[in-house]
């Protein structure tokens, strides 16, 4: 693999050779993190964490190019101050949806090395992106769901026609349903793939959905009082137990191993795809323990692999970049 990148964040112009595996060493503000935005823009066309434009384009500057070279694709982007253009193999690309075909992509950071502490918003993220990285044409039913929300919002503050209600009930349902349902499966699925780095530990998962919840008993109440609709799948959750004990009781060098546990066994996942996955500061993810068994689980990844660190790690086969 190679990549290019040309007036990008604090690159003027650089070109990095990759092989699969590969370890980015520095000390902070030396342009990790901006190595694997890099990376991640041209397989996603947008940031991790949504960065805008101005922000990646180096100061003074008009645009950034970015070129990326990867499952033999050549991925071209070019970012001006409000908008991306983006090419596969020298053509426009109108969607953005086939980079999901072509690849499948995560990005790892600190903060998702939490997971199983975090609020119920964050773990419906986690599973909706298994979920699309399986099938991204199932991105329609969210902007469905959205609409229709939106829809039915407008008639519960100014129509309120029964009828009319009652229409949107339906297809909302079954979109919630759909939409919890795939959710649920693929946690059962990457539950069963944890199995690849937690050989002994027992691990329980319960799914819960929005639909059944005691607060559907009044919706109609509900929905009356404030002008919202409530059929929708958006506080879906799930909780974990390991060797029967809630998540929640964890350590947090616990909750952080099986939190990791969890978002190695959804790559896994992909193993048989073209699989990249993106680490932002593994050192600073846990303790000298528990980093040696989070290098030994990253070493069973397929596909490219790319970590950043601010210092040298015992990993092997892995090609070391010093910035």
């Amino acid at each position: 693999m190679q990549l290019e990148v040309h007036h990008f964040r604090n690159f003027e112009h650089k070109t990095f050779d990759f092989q699969e595996k590969n370890l980015i060493i520095g000390e902070n503000a030396t342009g990790k993190t901006n190595i694997l935005d890099a990376i991640y823009l041209t397989l996603r066309a947008r940031t991790k964490n949504n960065i805008p434009n101005q922000s990646l384009i180096q100061f003074s500057r008009e645009n950034a190019l970015i070129k990326n070279n990867i499952y033999g694709k050549r991925i071209e982007m070019l970012i001006n101050k409000t908008n991306k253009t983006i090419k596969l193999n020298d053509k426009k690309l109108n969607s953005t949806i086939v980079l999901w075909h072509y690849f499948k992509v995560f990005y790892i950071n600190h903060f998702d090395s939490l997971l199983l502490s975090q609020e119920p918003k964050n773990k419906r993220k986690f599973l909706d992106d298994a979920i699309l990285n399986a099938n991204p044409e199932k991105i329609k039913l969210y902007k469905d769901l959205k609409a229709l929300n939106t829809q039915k919002n407008y008639i519960l503050k100014h129509k309120k026609d029964k009828e009319l209600i009652k229409s949107y009930d339906i297809k909302l349902t079954q979109l919630s349903q759909e939409i919890s349902n795939l959710r649920e499966n693929v946690l059962n699925n990457i539950i069963l793939n944890t199995k690849e780095f937690l050989k002994e530990e027992d691990i329980k998962v319960k799914f819960y959905k929005t639909l059944e919840s005691k607060e559907m008993e009044n919706k109609d109440i509900i929905e009356e009082r404030t002008k919202r609709n409530i059929i929708n799948p958006s506080r879906d959750n799930f909780s974990v137990k390991v060797k029967d004990i809630d998540s929640t009781f964890l350590s947090t060098g616990e909750i952080k191993k099986f939190s990791m546990a969890l978002h190695l066994a959804k790559i896994n996942i992909f193993k048989e795809y073209n699989c990249i996955s993106l680490f932002d500061e593994l050192d600073s993810f846990f303790d000298k323990a528990n980093l040696e068994l989070l290098s030994k689980w990253v070493q069973k990844i397929k596909g490219y692999v790319f970590i950043t660190s601010n210092s040298d790690l015992a990993l092997e086969n892995f090609k070391k970049i010093f910035l």
